[in-house]
């Protein structure tokens, strides 16, 4: 590339990037429905003042963006459409005197007499993005010299297989969001183009050069398909089958360079649900989000599978911990280095507990040789070491830290 292509491609990539924060919510919106605030009343009186408080400030709102949404008051808390708590409130919740008898808990804690350890226990995996296709459009290939590319989605679905096999042997019911490289949603990016060209072209503030519009439009409409359409599909999948909890598979990747790909640097981070921004916390959906999941009373599980299963993680694949600078976007639960929470659309909408795992740079050297290396039994020499394959390892290390999460 020329410094007069690069440059003129930065100006289009921070157009993108600013088209899809600045659209991604009010486009998201016009495909859903109105924001029915009135289901949260089955949870009236399932938390007291202090719970609510103790959960906003350690898991959903750290940085206290909520509150300026919020009336709270010991017998109620109201939840208002703007900060200046303009009424009438969208929704009141009552809390409860004293602490709840009835809480509102998942199957799963139900002891269940049985000679195989996860009985009955109802496991979603989601393995991560459409791939087939569609991958290039996410973003999700990874070139290698004298071999194919190497597709997320295909990584996620193979180590997902797996882990079913696993677990099935273990006794747990298992089920998949996806079985090929087939989008779950039925719309696709051509769908989204009156609601892309009409938010694009009507801003003030967007690229006026025609050619700079027809890419960022259909940047958009892909996006809103492979993210917003697709992520919503399985997340309605989630809804009727109503998993115990549900694990999102994924492989992860270190930034790098078209120059140098490769990195030597490898780690692991898992993410449970949590940590809205102020920005984010500007759309009324987005609060109703943030406030279905606390009540949901999914985030005990969330904390608990989420460090049982990070820590299994981190001692089979021997990998350190990714590295976050202090941030509101990010929080390190409960001082375990390889947990955090964050706010990622597929722990938002999928329905109760939901860990969302991210294990291995592709672009590191010795992962891309395991990866082309496939699944296979025993071990195999690898850079001149011993390894098992990264699928078994993966799938390994999360089974394991099931079985310790049950049992305690």
């Amino acid at each position: 590339m020329t410094y007069n292509t690069v440059k003129h491609f930065k100006k289009i990539l921070s157009l993108i990037l600013f088209a899809s924060t600045f659209f991604s919510l009010q486009a998201a919106q016009e495909i859903k429905p109105k924001i029915p605030w009135e289901r949260l009343k089955v949870y009236n009186h399932t938390l007291t003042e202090s719970e609510f408080r103790r959960a906003l400030k350690t898991l959903y709102s750290p940085d206290g963006s909520l509150y300026a949404y919020l009336k709270i008051t010991p017998y109620y808390v109201d939840i208002f459409r703007n900060t200046q708590k303009t009424r009438p409130a969208l929704f009141r919740l009552l809390l409860a005197k004293k602490h709840p008898l009835k809480k509102m808990v998942s199957q799963h804690l139900k002891k269940i007499k049985s000679s195989l350890p996860l009985n009955e226990l109802r496991i979603l995996l989601d393995p991560g993005h459409i791939g087939g296709d569609y991958a290039k459009m996410e973003e999700r290939v990874l070139p290698v010299e004298k071999h194919p590319p190497i597709k997320e989605a295909e990584l996620n679905l193979k180590t997902a297989l797996l882990l079913k096999k696993k677990l099935v042997n273990l006794g747990a019911k298992v089920y998949l969001t996806k079985k090929d490289f087939t989008p779950v949603t039925k719309a696709r990016p051509k769908d989204f183009r009156k609601i892309v060209e009409k938010e694009i072209l009507s801003n003030p503030s967007s690229a006026k050069d025609p050619s700079t519009q027809k890419i960022l439009i259909q940047k958009r409409m892909e996006q809103l398909f492979y993210r917003t359409a697709e992520i919503k599909a399985r997340a309605e999948l989630a809804q009727r089958i109503h998993p115990d909890f549900t694990l999102c598979i994924h492989f992860n990747a270190a930034p790098a360079s078209p120059e140098k790909p490769w990195v030597e640097d490898n780690r692991l981070v898992v993410f449970v649900h949590g940590c809205y921004e102020s920005q984010e916390l500007a759309s009324e959906e987005m609060r109703y989000k943030l406030f279905l999941k606390l009540l949901e009373n999914s985030r005990e599980t969330e904390e608990k599978l989420g460090g049982a299963i990070a820590t299994s993680l981190a001692k089979e694949t021997s990998l350190p911990a990714v590295q976050y600078t202090p941030s509101s976007q990010y929080k390190c639960i409960n001082d375990n280095p390889y947990l955090y929470a964050r706010n990622l659309a597929a722990n938002r909408l999928f329905p109760g507990p939901v860990i969302y795992l991210e294990p291995y740079y592709q672009n590191n050297p010795l992962v891309r040789d395991r990866i082309l290396e496939g699944d296979y039994e025993g071990k195999k020499m690898i850079q001149g070491k011993p390894y098992k394959s990264i699928f078994q390892e993966y799938a390994d290390g999360v089974a394991q830290g099931i079985l310790a999460w049950i049992s305690h």
